[in-house]
């Protein structure tokens, strides 16, 4: 046996982004410690579980590559499985990175020439090989909607229609190739050196790999898949909030005074779950009044003695008792003038019942859509018909997939690895790790975006992340109305004029440990005075630790090999893929787990107006964050309870890492080198993006960018 190592000398330069100012900061800040909570100095806190941080947090010296399904704040009580149901499509995704940074300087006589040269094999080498393959191609996966049915189960107001999906419907084929290639086979003693320590090798033991060189040009191989599509139909009539708030069937001006419509209002219609032929308070019913209540019919006198209306008879037209705005439309002519049909606006909770006066005009008669199937009907109290609540759409899928065209198939013998000794190297302070996401703006006519936010880490017993503050302007500021938080009526739109940001960039502490453990039962409170030019600002922050399992759809095998070359999805057993990324994801439970919860109030002293954050994180041994759902609120109305608003939530999908070692090759041909905020976009690889000041909770944005 012949013993050989090879020893290589390395330096590390720089491993992080290191970001430093001379100014001085534009606030300052007196912090009061009298009553607050802190149990660092504890011996021991709650159960008693422990662990590492670095064990439940990110290995920044790793290459870490995290998705999360991202739900916005429409979307925040939606899990996983029921956004697949109701909108036959996957959450949008946001990726998570690492960047370890390191510099590598490699002596060229330590390694010695010979070690990675090649020396083709001739008895093993052939030419012109017939290579047989195929590929598989397959159309989107999607669920009809068979029907829609009212649920009862629910309270009164969280009542709905539910979907009645298909099982998952979908289309293949498979496509059978030849390609003709060289097959060259060569030995070396290592294909590529370790760039520290020392490493011993067997000359008398081989390893095989084998990879393909392909040609610039790939075979392209399309099929265009046929489909019937049952779905709600374009009307929407479910999602649509009914504005025509007297029921006269034209658009109004705002009222001075509550007045009546100058028609007579039948009662207005309800299901009547109980069959006693009265409204009760659990039974659904249509508000056409916009009052937020069931209203009887009109009182009149009933002069032919038929018990029933009719055209001519004096009646006690009353209004809503409210004196309403001037009523909203949805301009789907885009004409500027509200019509009949255009009196509504839209929702994303299908919640409005829907009611059919199949003897029109009489409106004493009517039908409660409780369930509705493809093709059904109705007409509304205003006499418009509309057709196809729930349609069928007839459509084509044209699928291409690219092959490669394989010139070459090299396959490498290497000696095996008897043993290899590592060298400890140091890591500097601040690494660099990104956050990326795309998705579909609806406000701006479904155009696409991207964005992307850079999170700047250190790590020592605690986790500290480089910061802009930021602060929310005095009431009347930029024209930010405060008015729609107390509502709900907000959007992300409402933080870009909200806040100001410091120009200075601050080190927070994202997670305390004490020596670097995390542990249940932790709880850490802070209450500091900032003054700056714009306003003062009290802000008080929580910290707590607890221990805790958490569900994610973040199962790792969600299929199984079915013995046929393709996979069968475990969450549908009817489909069948050729990858296991390609099966809906599945949930996993978590046990070994820690729960976050930062919370974060800020009041502006004189206004008293408040402001707060909760971010609530999920840590789980070896993957890092799993979940985090961040929660928002601004001052409620006087004597009204706190509402904290769900803004925006992750969910772990797949979580990959690799380890330092497994990249350097990589730096020798690209040496890392220390960057600064001002040129990140000049680096490609971290895409060429600049970088931006925006506003996190954690590690998730609050509102759009702001101001460098």
């Amino acid at each position: 046996m012949n013993w050989r190592y090879v020893r290589l000398s390395v330096i590390i330069l720089s491993s992080a982004l290191l970001i430093s100012t001379c100014e001085k900061p534009t606030t300052s800040s007196d912090a009061d410690d009298s009553g607050l909570t802190n149990t660092l100095n504890d011996n021991a806190v709650g159960s008693g579980t422990e662990g590492p941080v670095h064990d439940y947090f990110y290995d920044f010296e790793s290459d870490v590559n995290a998705e999360f399904y991202r739900f916005g704040n429409s979307r925040f009580d939606f899990s996983y499985a029921e956004y697949l149901a109701l909108f036959n499509r996957e959450p949008d995704r946001l990726t998570f990175h690492t960047f370890p940074d390191y510099l590598l300087d490699i002596t060229a006589d330590d390694i010695g020439s010979d070690v990675t040269t090649r020396v083709l094999v001739d008895s093993l080498t052939q030419f012109g090989v017939i290579l047989e393959d195929s590929v598989s191609l397959f159309s989107s996966q999607f669920k009809n909607v068979e029907s829609m049915t009212w649920e009862f189960d629910a309270q009164p107001k969280l009542q709905r229609y539910k979907p009645n999906n298909s099982d998952w419907i979908y289309s293949d084929t498979t496509i059978n190739y030849k390609d003709t290639l060289d097959w060259l086979v060569y030995a070396a003693v290592q294909d590529t050196i370790n760039p520290s320590g020392l490493t011993f090798v067997d000359q008398s033991e081989w390893v095989d790999s084998t990879y393909f060189l392909h040609e610039p040009a790939q075979k392209i191989y399309t099929k265009t898949f046929q489909f019937i599509r049952k779905v709600i139909g374009s009307d929407s009539l479910m999602f649509r909030v009914n504005t025509d708030c007297n029921g006269n069937g034209q658009w109004d001006d705002a009222e001075t005074v509550d007045i009546g419509n100058g028609i007579w209002d039948p009662e207005e219609p309800y299901y009547d779950i109980d069959g006693d032929g009265t409204y009760d308070l659990n039974e659904p019913y249509r508000d056409c009044n916009c009052n937020k209540r069931h209203d009887d019919a009109e009182a009149f006198v009933d002069s032919d003695g038929d018990g029933i209306y009719d055209v001519g008879e004096s009646f006690t037209d009353v209004g809503n008792d409210s004196i309403d705005v001037a009523e909203s439309y949805t301009d789907l002519d885009r004409d500027g003038i509200p019509d009949p049909d255009e009196l509504f606006i839209l929702q994303e909770i299908p919640n409005q019942l829907l009611v059919s006066y199949d003897q029109y005009p009489d409106l004493n008669q009517y039908r409660v859509l409780i369930n509705i199937y493809p093709g059904d009907s109705l007409i509304t109290r205003n006499g418009i018909v509309y057709h196809d609540i729930l349609k069928e759409v007839p459509g084509t899928e044209t699928v291409s997939r690219p092959v490669n065209d394989v010139d070459t198939l090299i396959t490498l013998y290497t000696n095996r690895v008897i043993e290899h000794l590592d060298e400890v190297v140091n890591v500097s302070d601040y690494f660099i790790t990104k956050t990326e996401w795309s998705g579909t703006d609806a406000s701006s006519g479904g155009s696409t975006y991207r964005d992307y936010d850079y999170l700047l880490f250190k790590q020592d017993d605690n986790i500290y992340k480089l910061t802009h503050p930021s602060y929310f302007k005095p009431p009347g500021f930029a024209g930010f109305n405060f008015l729609t938080w107390f509502t709900g009526n907000w959007s992300s739109d409402d933080f870009e004029e909200g806040f100001w940001f410091e120009k200075h960039p601050v080190e927070e502490i994202l997670y305390y440990t004490p020596n670097g453990l995390l542990r249940d039962g932790e709880r850490v409170e802070t209450d500091t005075t900032v003054v700056t030019p714009v306003a003062i600002y009290q802000i008080r922050n929580s910290f707590a630790v607890d221990a805790d399992e958490v569900t994610v759809p973040a199962k790792k095998v969600t299929g199984f090999l079915n013995g046929q070359g393709s996979i069968t999805c475990y969450a549908d057993t009817t489909q069948i893929v050729s990858d296991y990324d390609e099966c809906p994801s599945m949930d996993t439970t978590f046990t070994d787990c820690f729960r976050i919860t930062r919370e974060m109030r800020m009041t502006m002293v004189g206004s008293a107006v408040e402001y707060g954050e909760r971010d609530i994180t999920w840590l789980v041994k070896n993957y890092g964050i799993v979940r985090d759902e961040v929660y928002v609120r601004w001052s409620e109305q006087p004597e009204t309870e706190e509402q904290w608003f769900g803004y925006s939530k992750w969910e772990l999908r797949k979580y990959q890492e690799s380890s330092r070692s497994n990249t350097l090759l990589g730096r020798m041909v690209n040496p890392a080198h220390t960057v600064k905020l001002s040129r990140l976009e000049d680096e490609p690889g971290l895409g060429n993006d600049p970088y931006q000041v925006t506003r996190t909770a954690g590690l998730q944005r609050i509102g759009k960018r702001g101001e460098e």
